[in-house]
């Protein structure tokens, strides 16, 4: 145990770095499994725990985060103008889209609502469970107002439905809107996706 000590062990993480050119995320990645090793050395060999707090007090490396992208207004007009509207699925998913754009809604979200969560009478919005179980309410500008009621109204009233459910009445799946999103920025018509 004395020979796995904190200066060898942060030489070997700065080897992963420098000689390996491991990224800062996969030098954290060995520092966890070198913490949860001395976490059950902690248990096994009490008499070492001075050794053992000098280890797990290694601090992790900073990791730089992107921003996130963004679509501009032409890339989000054009998305929207992807969908085939003499269609059933491609308004479901021009109401969808525009829907997602208007929000912000996360893909978890936006897949679970029901139209008992859409209020489209004055004070227009969408109510959801968030990240964390927390409800959000997000307004609506009256663009998406106009288009909601017209899929709403196609659709047929029933407030516990799925608001954009799949072609067999279910929830969409991940792959799914996924599937539409990338079928429709690969093909100028969006006929790609059924």
């Amino acid at each position: 145990m004395e020979d796995l000590n904190a200066p060898f062990l942060g030489a070997f993480l700065d080897h992963l770095e420098g000689t390996r050119a491991n990224g800062a995320r996969s030098r954290n990645l060995r520092l966890t499994a070198i913490r949860s090793f001395f976490r059950y050395a902690a248990l096994e060999t009490p008499q070492h725990s001075g050794l053992i707090q000098r280890v797990l007090s290694i601090p992790n490396k900073r990791q730089p985060r992107p921003l996130v992208g963004f679509l501009t207004r032409p890339e989000i007009d054009a998305l929207l103008a992807a969908q085939n509207r003499d269609r059933w699925l491609g308004r479901r998913d021009h109401a969808l889209l525009l829907t997602v754009v208007q929000t912000g809604l996360r893909l978890a979200e936006i897949t679970s609502i029901r139209q008992q969560d859409v209020s489209l009478t004055t004070g227009a919005h969408v109510r959801c469970e968030g990240k964390g179980r927390k409800e959000r309410c997000t307004p609506l500008i009256k663009s998406t107002v106009a288009v909601l009621t017209a899929w709403m109204r196609e659709q047929g009233a029933d407030g516990t439905r799925i608001l954009f459910p799949s072609a067999k009445g279910g929830r969409l799946s991940a792959d799914a809107v996924q599937h539409l999103i990338w079928s429709d920025l690969s093909s100028p018509s969006g006929d790609n996706w059924k």
